[in-house]
């Protein structure tokens, strides 16, 4: 079976203030398809402002989510398993609202 690549797949990430702590966010992800967002799930994450740091945990606590923040941009990747393999880079810029 071959391994499936996806470029410039579009992307929506909302990121909102998660009211039990002061850093901590959540990242409702969407894709999207035929112009439509399609529901992908739901991160939770910590904010470090000194590094302009985003760290999220996926479904399994060994699926972490690091992203790096700058300006309209926020670049990462997503490494999985106890082993932390690189599954995923992500690389998005923030669009007209």
């Amino acid at each position: 079976m071959g391994r499936r690549i996806c470029h410039n797949e579009h992307v929506v990430y909302e990121i909102k203030a998660d009211s039990r702590a002061r850093d901590e966010l959540t990242l409702d992800a969407y894709k999207v398809v035929g112009g439509q967002q399609q529901f992908m799930g739901t991160l939770d994450c910590r904010h470090t402002t000194a590094e302009h740091a985003l760290r999220c945990v996926g479904r399994r606590p060994d699926d972490i989510w690091n992203f790096i923040l700058s300006g309209d941009r926020m670049a990462g990747t997503l490494t999985i398993g106890a082993d932390k393999k690189l599954y995923r880079k992500i690389d998005v810029s923030r669009k007209g609202q």
